[in-house]
């Protein structure tokens, strides 16, 4: 999903590619969290996820429709 999320949107722009950094960036802290029984997240680390989230999917939001798929 990550790589096909860069092959369809990122690379060719059709979304600024800092969203699909922050996608891999959630992922890889979603498989520390899983996996390590450790892991420690701070107010800011939770912080910059949420505003990463809302600023994808307002982006999100403005793709025109054929250019969803």
């Amino acid at each position: 999903l990550l790589a096909a999320f860069g092959e369809r949107f990122a690379k060719p722009r059709r979304m600024d590619p800092v969203h699909h950094h922050h996608l891999l960036d959630a992922f890889e802290r979603r498989s520390l969290a899983d996996y390590d029984p450790v892991a420690d997240f701070d107010l800011d680390d939770i912080t910059s996820a949420i505003v990463a989230a809302e600023a994808f999917i307002q982006a999100a939001t403005d793709l025109p429709d054929t250019e969803a798929v």
